[in-house]
């Protein structure tokens, strides 16, 4: 067994000297049983960083053309709203989506 993870000598001579030892047959079978656990593990780990990026990657190819307030309006299932452009402090363009909604197109633009 490597020593890659380094316990204290009190700690590792306290541990010894309160249990007894375990057989060497029960010691593989244990070995053996979590590296399969663990292997099951990190496989289906393996599959869930994967479809996250995939998903990720698929839906900003689809949503690329759109702003991120009309995203974040679509994810909330927001129907009417009003979505503010900014620039620095200062208030650039308003947009109203209800009435863009009804097929009327509203935009107030402050120039500051």
């Amino acid at each position: 067994m490597g020593r890659w993870i380094r316990m204290p000598h009190f700690l590792r001579r306290f541990i010894r000297n309160r249990t007894k030892e375990i057989p060497h047959d029960f010691a593989q079978v244990s070995k053996r049983r979590l590296s399969f656990v663990y292997a099951f593990c990190m496989w289906n780990v393996f599959g869930l960083i994967a479809y996250k990026m995939l998903i990720r990657t698929d839906s900003q190819k689809e949503n690329k053309n759109m702003s991120q307030g009309r995203h974040y309006m679509e994810l909330l299932d927001l129907k009417n709203a009003q979505l503010y452009h900014v620039k620095g402090f200062s208030s650039i363009q308003r947009i109203d989506t209800e009435k863009e909604a009804d097929g009327v197109e509203t935009s107030d633009e402050h120039k500051v």
